[in-house]
């Protein structure tokens, strides 16, 4: 893995992993089925399920920076942040939508109600509630914030807002990359307020 997108969900992470993609990464997105053993058994993550990847974006990787920092110690980590308060709504959008089960729909009925499960399952690890509480929600999101802020080297790890329209401006110098000549990706922004 050469870079992980430790940025929680519902803060440009779908938008991250587009721009990672132009840039030549072959990257994962969101992907909870490969820790699922995780936070449904409580065992160790096995980061051996990434080497195929270049870059991770979104929980759950995400919530396992500090794993990935030593197993991968050329990593380079991407936190994505936005306003808190947008972020609680974006979330609030997302898990109390009677339809978020929908994207799972390409997937058979048995394997469907596996991921809802374990969607469930992961924001009880991630948030420490299924149901979305504000409170909690928002402390587990700054708590999450600054821990990585405090455990990454800042060399390695890049804060960037894309909700507030960074893009390859600070994405592109930070990997080394040159400038695409397309636009950096918006993925989700009819979900944002």
């Amino acid at each position: 893995m050469k870079v992980l997108g430790v940025g929680m969900g519902r803060t440009g992470t779908a938008s991250l992993a587009r721009a990672l993609r132009t840039l030549g990464y072959r990257t994962l997105h969101w992907a909870p089925d490969y820790l699922a053993d995780v936070f449904e058994k409580g065992v160790e993550p096995d980061l051996a399920r990434y080497n195929g990847w270049d870059a991770v974006t979104d929980i759950p990787a995400a919530l396992f920076y500090r794993e990935v920092l030593a197993a991968y110690p050329a990593c380079q980590f991407i936190l994505t942040v936005r306003d808190e308060q947008e972020w609680l709504e974006s979330i609030r959008a997302l898990y109390e939508n009677p339809n978020r089960f929908d994207r799972l729909k390409q997937f058979p009925p048995q394997h469907r109600a596996w991921l809802a499960k374990i969607s469930e399952d992961l924001r009880k690890f991630a948030y420490g509630s299924e149901k979305v509480l504000p409170a909690l929600y928002l402390r587990r999101y700054r708590e999450h914030i600054e821990r990585v802020q405090n455990v990454i080297p800042a060399g390695r790890l890049l804060v960037m807002d894309i909700t507030r329209g960074e893009g390859w401006e600070k994405l592109c110098p930070f990997l080394g990359k040159p400038f695409p000549p397309e636009p950096f990706p918006h993925a989700n922004a009819r979900v944002r307020k």
